[in-house]
């Protein structure tokens, strides 16, 4: 109980703040087995992953993540993605699926975008505590769609105050320019993934030098471009033999190697397994397409 001789100080808040356009879609936890997989899709949502345990296998934009426990990736609307989980270390992780108009800022003030979608956490345990929350209002009642809200506000609220966002976001809106020249970058890789692209394609097709570009690729993707391009390459690949019955030869020549011996040796030095394993692991053969 309050002591009566305690003097309480007069505290006020007043400040109008105008509600966000977000709308909450669905969350969940998730235990993942060996090698569990989402995608290839394209989603007509936002999604965030926290990763609690483990480590998650994460394409996106012709780039290949690493996301370990403590980290979250993002996942932009309308974007083709894969994940999945690590074969020797599993991973458990939360997750929540949103949309609305101002998504891509409180994204960007989080310091996320579809070209650096993963950043670490302090401690992913209060997200995890919110996307509990979150599971708990499951009856379809006033009260609770408004403690959603909250919640999903709170996660929000927590990815802004992690102490590394506010010079990443600062960063991206001062260097809106770069930003451009690695988004022409990455569409320039993805539209002639089929050749035998070279850095210095890259850099002429930006009218940039070398140096330069590799400088924006290592500020910005954490790789270097020749990298990228391999990370492209074998993205492009893992979604053919998912998807399709095309011969390994055939897809190794969409995805511009010489012969099937140089793609699938590449193939399995990113991705630890043959062409031919990823297929069979990771395919559906009832929704195979053929050529």
């Amino acid at each position: 109980m309050m002591d009566n001789s305690q003097t309480v100080p007069k505290l006020t808040l007043q400040r109008r703040i105008e509600s966000m356009d977000l709308v909450f879609m669905a969350a969940g936890r998730q235990e993942c087995k060996p090698s569990d997989s989402s995608g290839p899709k394209t989603c007509s949502y936002h999604m965030l992953h926290f990763v609690l345990k483990g480590k998650v296998h994460f394409y996106l934009g012709g780039q290949h993540y690493i996301v370990n426990a403590g980290q979250c990736f993002y996942v932009p609307e309308g974007t083709n993605t894969f994940y999945y989980s690590d074969p020797t270390n599993p991973c458990i992780y939360a997750w929540m699926n949103f949309t609305g108009d101002d998504t891509v800022e409180i994204i960007r003030e989080c310091g996320m975008s579809n070209v650096c979608p993963v950043i670490a956490l302090p401690d992913v345990k209060p997200i995890w505590d919110f996307i509990g929350g979150l599971l708990h209002c499951y009856h379809p009642t006033p009260a609770n769609d408004i403690a959603i809200r909250g919640f999903m506000h709170l996660i929000f609220a927590t990815l802004m105050r992690n102490p590394n966002v506010s010079s990443i976001a600062q960063e991206a809106r001062d260097s809106s320019s770069e930003n451009d020249l690695i988004k022409r970058a990455v569409a320039y890789v993805q539209e002639h993934a089929d050749e035998t692209l070279s850095v210095q394609m890259i850099a002429d097709a930006l009218c940039i030098s070398r140096g330069y570009l590799h400088q924006l690729f290592i500020k910005y993707l954490h790789t270097t471009p020749q990298q990228f391009v391999i990370n492209s390459k074998v993205q492009k690949a893992s979604e053919l033999l998912i998807k399709t019955r095309m011969p390994i030869a055939r897809i190794a020549e969409l995805c511009g190697y010489r012969n099937q011996f140089s793609f699938s040796r590449a193939f399995a030095r990113e991705l630890t397994l043959s062409p031919s394993e990823y297929r069979r692991r990771f395919s559906n053969p009832d929704r195979l397409v053929t050529e």
